[in-house]
């Protein structure tokens, strides 16, 4: 089994189906440092608000430890258990999954976004591809879990697309399907 440095994450209120009612919960996906998916899990938001308590608590008894105040203690160690799945099924109900947002790849021009935008497209797991630098997506079309082509720098991108758009430098991107580094100018002209 493979173990994954989990570098991102994006979470979506979800209601989820209990015998005594409805929950407020978390859908969570994880996503390594090439910004691939690599997990999810469905967490109750009581759990959650705990964790994110006790871990306050704990990094302001280091806040307190760390400047030496008076009678402060070293922070005890705490386990942070947020992984805990409440799923019942592996697949939860298409009421539960949320709509997948956006992969955008950012890049310079000429930089391979187009050329290998149905590798890309198969990596991400998408199921359109808008390419910004060729007219980019119809009127009315929906970004929920399409591949977009960009030359926008990654803060104009993330200005335009929101907080919920996974965004992968050309960079990552290449590297993750298997393709070198983009060439600079003068690589190319000297080929």
């Amino acid at each position: 089994m493979q173990t994954y440095f989990i570098t991102d994450w994006r979470a979506v209120a979800v209601p989820v189906a209990s015998a005594t009612g409805s929950t407020a919960a978390f859908s969570i996906r994880y996503f390594d440092q090439a910004g691939r998916q690599v997990g999810t899990s469905v967490t109750t938001a009581a759990d959650i608000v705990a964790q994110a308590r006790a871990l306050l608590a704990m990094g302001e008894a280091a806040i307190l430890h760390a400047a030496a105040a008076d009678g402060a203690a070293l922070p005890p160690r705490h386990h942070f258990p947020i992984m805990r799945d409440v799923r019942v099924a592996d697949a939860p109900s298409p009421a539960v999954i949320a709509p997948k947002p956006p992969v955008v790849i950012y890049g310079p021009r000429a930089s391979g976004k187009t050329f290998h935008a149905e590798r890309f497209c198969q990596r991400y797991e998408c199921a359109a591809i808008f390419d910004l630098g060729r007219g980019g997506a119809p009127a009315g079309a929906s970004r929920d879990n399409a591949l977009i082509l960009t030359d926008m720098t990654k803060a104009a991108a993330r200005a335009r697309f929101g907080r919920d758009a996974l965004l992968v430098s050309i960079h990552d991107a290449r590297r993750a399907i298997g393709v070198g580094p983009v060439r600079s100018l003068a690589e190319w002209r000297a080929q």
